[in-house]
C-alpha cells in the first residue's frame, strides 16, 4: 500500500474516491439545512472528509455512520464557533440579525436623494408663500410619512385642523409652483 491517503481503502475494500462518490449526496443533504450558503456546505463537506482521512485504518467499522455523526459534529463545532464570534444585544438577539433586519427596511440611496430634494423644493417654495409654522410643521410631518392622528396629537390640534393646514398649505403650493414652475437649481 502506498503512503497516498486519496488511494487508501476503507475497511470495505473500497478507494477513498469510492468511498466519497457514493456517499456525497447523502451528506451534501444532511448537511443542507446547516449551511447559509452552499459553498459553506462544500467547506462542511470537505473537513467531514478529511477527518476521514485522518483516521487510522480499521477504526472506522461503518463508513455511513461514521461519517454522518462526523458531519454532526463538523455542524455543532460551526454552530459553535458562529455564536462564539457573534455579538449580543441580549441573551437571545445578535447584532448581526438586528442589523439585517434595520438595513433591509431602510429606503434606497435614490429614494432618500428624491426625498431630500423634494422637500428643499418644497423649503424654497413655502419661503416664497410666507406660509406659518403651524402649517410648514403639519406639511413636513405628512411628508414624513408621519399621520394625521399622530400630527394632530403632536401638534396639540384635531384631525380636522390638520387636514385643514395640509389643504391650505398644498394649494398655496400648487399655486406657487404653478406660476413659478420647478426651480432649475439641481
Amino acid at each position: 500500500m502506498s503512503g497516498d491517503d486519496s488511494s487508501r481503502p476503507s475497511d470495505r475494500g473500497k478507494t477513498f474516491a469510492e468511498l466519497c462518490s457514493t456517499h456525497k449526496g447523502m451528506l451534501f443533504r444532511f448537511l443542507l439545512p446547516f449551511a447559509a450558503v452552499p459553498s459553506e456546505r462544500d467547506d462542511m463537506l470537505q473537513e467531514v472528509f478529511k477527518r476521514y482521512l485522518e483516521q487510522p485504518k480499521g477504526t472506522i467499522r461503518n463508513d455511513a455512520a461514521w461519517l454522518i455523526e462526523t458531519a454532526k459534529h463538523v455542524c455543532q463545532e460551526r454552530w459553535a464557533l458562529q455564536r462564539r464570534n457573534s455579538r449580543h444585544i441580549d441573551g437571545d438577539t445578535r447584532c448581526d440579525e438586528v442589523e439585517l433586519e434595520l438595513v433591509s427596511k431602510l429606503p434606497h440611496p435614490e429614494e432618500v436623494a428624491e426625498a431630500a430634494w423634494a422637500k428643499r423644493e418644497i423649503t424654497l417654495a413655502l419661503d416664497a408663500v410666507q406660509l406659518d409654522q403651524q402649517h410648514r410643521a403639519v406639511l413636513f410631518l405628512i411628508v414624513d410619512g408621519v399621520s394625521e392622528k399622530e400630527v394632530a396629537r403632536e401638534r396639540g390640534l384635531s384631525v380636522h385642523q390638520v387636514r385643514r393646514y395640509l389643504r391650505n398649505a398644498l394649494v398655496n403650493l400648487r399655486d406657487w409652483f404653478g406660476k413659478h414652475g420647478e426651480r432649475d437649481s439641481r
